[in-house]
Parts: structure tokens; sequence; C-alpha cells
């Protein structure tokens, strides 16, 4: 009951962000855990010495567990109901103890509160915090079309997501009430996810029948139900029949007609069989700029659906292997193993480039510095671009730390490469590896940005974007750093570690359309701008939400200016969408003559 007033107390306003609060920051939730289990060990010591019956529920919702911290995290409702525990419950406890006003009441509290005062992390624990984490539920639930049933249970099932080689099972130690499943389902209505919002009170229901205390559920918590369960009704059934279509640039419904038990209706009207609700008008999906539409094109290429927009890609798609030796005598004896996931526009992924010391070495570097929240950082580029109709807009990527592998001691605008410091030589060398794999330059002065380290975690998504800053076609917000250095032409975006489930990287716009998933060690590359300097729109991409674990990556964005040896200008005029070189071409870092 307490999640429900809590969530309803406060505005739903702001939920279309995607900071998903404390829930994605897996350092501060291995912080809360510990946090949590030191304060309910001295609150259940305090209850003892000073017993107040009144508050007795309080110990039944703090049970413990056996798992690790870190496994314990992992899982989102785990780690739900942990958040839910440090933002509704022990405030609720506050003021329980605070209106008793009595001899014992008072001398808890009063205990409690310098425990409480005494933490890092559990004391800074806000509704902001909350509501992130319900939002990371949805998008979980969302992108990965998961079985609410099994969901609302702790069971994270992946198995059955379309050509998802990770498939597996993930069982939790938490489940969700019928409360906090109605919440989800009203939050994802707001969020314009009525699809998944029918699935979530669906499973409201069905959790209320279970509950021991069906007949003494409130008539207020009842009429909140109906009304939740009606409004869903309404919006999917109103959209269907007047749109006749599935989406527009605001909300996602189901593809059917539903029932008053928010199942598919048994009747249903004749451009539902014929099957013409599933074409998608473009003009109606991109009327209000296209944000929406975008994103749900992403969140479905996170479980390998692009039927969202014209592509003649079919899946599944078969990767191709070859061993690249970039015609270095030194590599021929042992080469770089490339995995090519995309020719048009070209993506590759080099598996085996950096060593476990290496990815060790800088998840613990980076784990203390970690932006708390998502956050804008202009003077290193922390973030990216989108734009729509010549409308350039910030992508905030996730909590993050740079890394200055090497530092130049030059003003910024005067060149002179062999003046600098090597701060990190293991990163240094690193560089000098990745220069072999793509053949480009990396540690020059002006020839790459700073190391990018970032944490998605549970829930932890990255909007659709292209890399590239506009610096050719004069919308980049800060020009005057590109003047020395030119526009990123290429990424490197390397995994630190392995993610249990979800956060996979999609490009979901055709000709490419297809996912690369977090493999330890392996960095992904591809191309951000065409011969002629424009910004390849084939390479929009996102990170999809991390649904198990964690994501950390490491990002490097090259600059092009510094890569005209590498890189050789095409002949051809005019034609603005040529691609760069793929192993298609006969010259370029990756033709065919430099793999087996």
């Amino acid at each position: 009951m307490f999640l429900l007033i809590f969530l309803f107390g406060f505005t739903l306003a702001g939920l279309t962000d995607y900071d998903m609060g404390v829930m994605e920051n897996e350092p501060l939730l291995r912080t809360l855990y510990e946090e949590n289990l030191n304060f309910m060990k001295s609150f259940k010591e305090i209850y003892e010495k000073y017993p107040v019956t009144e508050i007795e529920f309080f110990l039944k919702v703090t049970e413990e567990s056996n798992k690790s911290v870190e496994e314990y995290v992992r899982h989102p409702l785990n780690s739900f109901n942990l958040l839910k525990k440090a933002a509704v419950f022990i405030p609720a406890l506050s003021n329980t103890l605070s209106s008793l006003k009595t001899k014992n009441s008072t001398e808890m509290l009063k205990l409690l509160r310098i425990l409480f005062q005494e933490t890092e992390v559990l004391k800074t624990i806000t509704e902001k915090d909350m509501y992130g984490a319900a939002k990371a539920l949805i998008f979980i639930v969302h992108a990965y079309d998961l079985d609410t049933e099994k969901f609302r249970k702790g069971l994270i099932d992946t198995t059955d997501v379309k050509y998802y080689a990770h498939g597996a099972k993930h069982q939790g130690d938490s489940a969700l009430t019928s409360q906090d499943l109605k919440v989800l389902a009203t939050m994802s209505q707001k969020l314009g996810l009525i699809n998944t919002g029918i699935k979530f009170m669906r499973s409201a229901y069905k959790a209320q029948e279970e509950s021991e205390d069906t007949e003494q559920i409130d008539v207020g918590v009842k009429d909140q139900f109906e009304k939740a369960k009606q409004d869903l009704i309404k919006l999917n059934n109103d959209f269907v029949t007047n749109k006749k279509t599935f989406i527009n640039d605001l909300v996602v419904v189901n593809k059917y007609l539903v029932d008053e038990k928010l199942e598919k209706k048994k009747t249903q009207p004749k451009f539902i069989k014929s099957g013409a609700i599933d074409k998608v008008d473009i003009s109606l999906a991109t009327s209000f700029g296209g944000d929406f539409f975008r994103m749900e094109a992403l969140l479905q290429g996170c479980r390998n659906e692009f039927n969202l927009l014209p592509s003649k890609i079919k899946w599944p798609l078969i990767s191709k292997c070859r061993l690249l030796h970039q015609d270095d005598p030194y590599l021929k004896l042992g080469p770089f193993k490339m995995e090519v996931a995309s020719n048009t526009p070209f993506i590759m992924v080099v598996h085996e480039l950096l060593t476990d010391e290496d990815t060790e070495y800088l998840v613990n570097w980076a784990t203390p510095k970690l932006s708390r929240s998502r956050n804008l950082d202009y003077s290193k580029g922390a973030y990216d671009k989108d734009s729509f109709k010549g409308k350039v807009r910030n992508i905030v990527k996730s909590v993050q730390a740079w890394m200055e592998a090497v530092s130049y001691h030059e003003p910024d605008d005067m060149y002179n490469p062999d003046n600098f410091t090597v701060n990190h030589p293991r990163v240094h060398k690193l560089s000098a590896r990745m220069e072999l794999a793509f053949n480009l330059n990396l540690t020059r002065q002006w020839s790459s940005n700073l190391y990018q380290v970032t944490n998605y975690g549970l829930g932890g998504l990255c909007e659709s974007h292209m890399d590239a800053q506009s610096f050719f076609e004069n919308m980049a917000s800060d020009p005057a750093k590109y003047i020395n250095r030119g526009d990123y032409i290429a990424t490197i975006m390397a995994w630190l570690t392995d993610t249990p489930a979800g956060g996979g990287t999609s490009f979901y716009k055709p000709p490419s359309s297809v996912t690369v998933h977090p493999t330890k060690g392996s960095a992904a590359f591809w191309w951000d701008l065409t011969h002629q300097n424009r910004r390849d729109q084939g390479t929009k991409h996102g990170g999809c939400p991390v649904a198990v674990g964690s994501k950390w990556i490491l990002n490097k964005w090259v600059f092009s200016y510094n890569q005209w040896d590498k890189v050789p200008c095409r002949l051809e005029k005019g034609n603005t969408n040529i691609n760069m070189y793929s192993p298609a071409d006969t010259i370029g870092p990756f033709s065919d003559n430099k793999m087996f």
C-alpha cells in the first residue's frame, strides 16, 4: 500500500527521460545493499530493546538474502525492492514512529535517525530514484517483450527473444506485489507504452487474486485498479479503431482489441484479421519529431525485430568471421579475430582485443569516479546528438568517467605531438594495440577523444543517436573544438564486462538493422561519416536496456583530420551517401587483401 500512496503523492512529470537514477549505478547499489543490511540489523536490535507493536509490519518486509552483494543487486527486482525499502518503507517507518509519541517509539526514532545519517547512499535515496527504478522495470519488460507473469515472480526469461544467442533464465529473490504492478501499468500508460501497461495490469489482477487478504482490499484501491484498467482498455481500443494502426509518435498499442479481462477479444475487425494494422504510417509516426517512434524502433531492435522501418533484411543475419592482419607481417603471425556484423554501413567486432588485466584496470579506475547520475559535460563531449529537420538535441548517455591516458603539454590550439606525458601506461599500450587492429591514428595529438568509461546499470539505455558531432554540417554545439581535429570519423566501443541479459547496441535503421551484444574484451567498430564528411544515417544506434547485471564499456571517438594517411579519399563527387570502406573495397583499412 505504501508504494501506491508514495508514487501517486508526486507528479508523474519527467517520466519520459531515460535517467533511471541509482537503479543504473551498480557501485552505488552495492553500497546501498550493504548499508541496508547494517541498518536493518541495527533496527532489529533496537526493536528488541524498545519494542513497538505498531511497527511489526516493517520487520516482515525486510527479509535478507543469502546471496553475495554482487549477485543480489544484478537482478532488477531485487534492486527495485531494495530501493523501495530506502525510498518508501524507511520514511514510512519514521512517520509511524513520529505519530505514536510513546517513550519507546521516541527513543527508537532518535536512534534510527542517528543510524540513518551515518549512511552514505541510503540517506540520499529519493522519490526520483524510486521513479527511475520503476521506469527501469518498464523498459526491461517492454524492450524484450517479457512475460509479466514470470517477471512479477522474479524470473527474467530471455530464451524466447528471437535469434538471441545469450538467452537464459535469471531468478531473483524478490517479487512484485499487485500494487507494484498497478503502478507500473499506470506509469507505462504515461510513457505511451499502452501494450506493456496492459500486460502489467493483467498481472496486477492475477497477483491480487493470489493474495491471502483479497477480501480485505480497500475499496479505494479496488476503484483505482478498475479505473487504471478501463483507461488502458479505452486507450488501446479507441486508438486501434480510429487510427487502424498500432503506433504513432506518442503511443504504441496492441495490434488487436482487448476485452474486460485485458485479453485479446475473440472477435476482431477485418482490418486486423487481414494484417492491414501491421502497416506503419511514417508521417503519422514522426508527426511530433519522431523521438518516440525512433525509440520504439530501437527497442524492437533490442529483441531483433526490425519491422517498423522499411527493410529488405531477412533474419537471422549470418555474421562473417575473418582474420584481420592489415597486411602487417607481425599481424600475419597473430591476426586479430574480426566479426563483420554489417557491410553497409560497415560495422564489425574485434574479439579478444582487451586482456582481463586491461578490463579490470579500467573498471577499478572508473568505479570511484563515476558520476552519480547522467549529466552533460560539454568540455569533454559527454553527449551525442540527434536531429530532426535541422534541430539538434543532446543525448546524455550514461553514468561515466573520463580518462586522459596521455597528456599533451602544449596549448590546445598548438600542435606539438612530441611533448606529452603518459598517465596510464597500460591504457596507452591498449591504444597502440587498437591502432594495429583498426589501422587508424589514435595516440597522436588531436587524433582521438579521451577515453570514456561508462556503466549502464539495470534498465540503463541510451537513446538513438549518431556519434558524429555535425561539424561539417555546421550544426556542432562547440565548433571551435573540431577546427583542428575534424569531426568523429569512427567509433570504437569496447566491452569491459559480460552482461548476463540485455545491454546490446542496436543499429535499427536500414540498411544495417543489426544488434551487437556485449562480449567482455571485444570491441565494436563503425564509421561515423560518409566519404563526403556527412553523418552516416545508417549508423544511427542506441543502447538496449540492461536486463540483468550491468554493462561496462570503453568508448574511443576518432577525429577525422589526423586519419588523412590512413583513410584515403574517394574520387566520386556530389554523392553524399557513399559509405566508408568495407571489405568489399579494394582499398581502405578493411579491404579483403588485409584479411585471411
